[in-house]
């Protein structure tokens, strides 16, 4: 009796005080999504008459541009997606880019010095060639997403539990009850069908 009223204080002693001891395990259990990477979405309405233009131009320059990107670890993936069933004007095709963080301003400076050694074609001639595209394509807006992922909620709190529930049960006396139902296989002293 005496350690049965000893295991049941210890075990309301770290129930309460595990909130206050772990305050990432109880923040945890409060929301159970955590933030993952970012996707950018672009809406492309192409015209009739610009598909094979315009799916030149993303199986060749746009992914080889995705390619370098991914390269220098800028980015972890990129797609092209068509709609369907888009409505009048709505966006035919989208393009996403996959990424870990949004960038700074000092490392959108830098990264746009390595574009432009990639390009080996300046500004303007790069202006120049986005508006001859603009003839069959018109960008209709860009969405950044971030992606939320769940949480294994077991994993975090339920395991102390666990642990003083398995060790604050009464066994059966030995007798021949405790003979035709052995007790619970044990792992590592948890029972494991708890």
């Amino acid at each position: 009796m005496f350690k049965l009223t000893t295991n049941a204080v210890l075990a309301l002693t770290m129930m309460v005080s595990a909130p206050v001891a772990l305050p990432s395990v109880a923040m945890a259990d409060d929301f159970p999504l955590v933030s993952g990477d970012y996707t950018s979405v672009s809406g492309i309405y192409v015209q009739d008459g610009g598909d094979v233009a315009y799916a030149t131009f993303l199986a060749g320059e746009w992914s080889k541009q995705q390619e370098f990107a991914k390269s220098k670890g800028w980015i972890t993936d990129y797609h092209i997606y068509a709609n369907h069933s888009a409505r009048n004007s709505e966006p035919n095709i989208y393009l996403t880019e996959t990424f870990a963080r949004p960038l700074s301003g000092a490392e959108g400076e830098a990264r746009t010095k390595e574009w432009q050694a990639f390009y080996k074609r300046s500004n303007a001639t790069l202006d120049a060639e986005s508006g001859s595209r603009a003839k069959f394509r018109t960008l209709t807006g860009v969405s950044m997403l971030q992606e939320l992922k769940s949480v294994n909620r077991r994993t975090f709190w339920r395991w102390p539990v666990r642990w003083f529930i398995v060790r604050l049960r009464v066994r059966p006396p030995a007798d021949d009850h405790a003979t035709r139902h052995p007790p619970e296989v044990t792992k590592g002293g948890l029972a494991t069908s708890v």
